[in-house]
């Protein structure tokens, strides 16, 4: 409006009755109000269509399981570390998981820990009661919001930290 204001007061036709001055500048300046208003709606759509979008797209490429290869840029780690993370791996593998894994963590010779992608309101541990026990791990405990299980030398805990949800898997002791 003020736009259209300022353009009249400036180079409007004095000599142009109300009327017809009113069809014209309808003509001449809806269309680019029209234009204006849809791009407005049209980015107020898309601008969070594409962040859901993008967020999905980045939640696509995490990991169903841990690497628990323990990948330096000196290269993978061997000798006994490269045993245990592999035992964890596999075990890790063979568990129903309620979400992927961001790849943060750590792995070492205390075995691999990783956190979970998990939206704010989901608590992983039922899941985790329900398929530990079908994976063959035993002594399923919860206690103070820390769940624990046993499979052979193996153990698991998965406790929620500041940064979400994480899981590890190691030699029974490991100090993960």
């Amino acid at each position: 409006m003020t736009v259209a204001h300022g353009f009249y007061a400036e180079y409007g036709d004095t000599a142009t009755r109300s009327g017809p001055l009113a069809r014209e500048a309808l003509v001449a300046w809806v269309p680019a109000y029209v234009t204006g208003v849809a791009l407005v709606v049209a980015t107020a759509v898309a601008v969070p269509v594409a962040a859901v979008q993008g967020v999905q797209a980045k939640r696509d490429r995490y990991e169903a399981t841990p690497g628990c290869d323990g990948d330096t840029d000196a290269g993978p780690l061997s000798g006994p570390a490269k045993k245990v993370l592999e035992r964890a791996e596999a075990e890790f593998a063979a568990l129903e998981h309620p979400g992927p894994f961001t790849g943060g963590g750590s792995s070492g010779l205390d075995g691999c820990e990783s956190y979970l992608d998990l939206y704010e309101d989901t608590d992983p541990r039922p899941a985790y009661q329900d398929a530990l026990p079908d994976a063959g791990w035993t002594d399923v405990t919860l206690d103070h919001g820390v769940l624990r299980a046993t499979k052979g030398d193996q153990g698991f805990r998965l406790r929620h930290r500041e940064a979400g949800w994480t899981v590890w898997i190691g030699p029974q002791g490991g100090t993960s």
